[in-house]
């Protein structure tokens, strides 16, 4: 499942105190199931929910919701109306951990080739009013106590 690994790189570039400390940041997949997509094909869509957890973030839940909106808007454009879930447990000394739960589709292409099979996964079409989205710039800069 592609979209998995691709949200997880998305999120180490996009919050680098995740990439500090990599023991913070789980991506996993839940609640799986394939469906059929065509009648006399093998072509078929992952349906699962993303599970991101990350324990111990001491910044605002924000600096992690920013990229993660930012690559649900280049991903999976239907969240608009799927929403994401989580859940948040503040723990002592400040921080929290936090558990983002993500309903994905990834459409998967089968094509017979000689002696097999091969896949393709055909990419999110991207609409153009987000063709020119900002990109989250790094680290979170808490501005609310200015």
């Amino acid at each position: 499942m592609d979209k998995l690994d691709s949200l997880k790189q998305h999120l180490l570039r996009h919050v680098p105190v995740l990439n500090r400390d990599r023991d913070c940041l789980a991506v996993f997949a839940d609640k799986g199931k394939i469906h059929y997509i065509a009648e006399r094909e093998l072509h078929f869509q992952y349906q699962y929910t993303a599970i991101v957890i990350i324990t111990g973030l001491a910044l605002h839940a924000d600096a992690i919701f920013v990229p993660v909106v930012h690559w649900c808007k280049l991903n999976q454009l239907d969240l608009e109306t799927a929403g994401v879930e989580f859940i948040a447990d503040p723990i002592d000394g400040g921080g929290i951990d936090l558990r983002i739960e993500i309903p994905l589709t990834e459409p998967v292409r089968v094509h017979q080739v000689e002696g097999g099979y091969n896949t393709e996964h055909p990419a999110e079409p991207v609409p153009e009013y987000n063709e020119t989205l900002p990109a989250p710039l790094g680290a979170f800069i808490d501005t609310s106590e200015e």
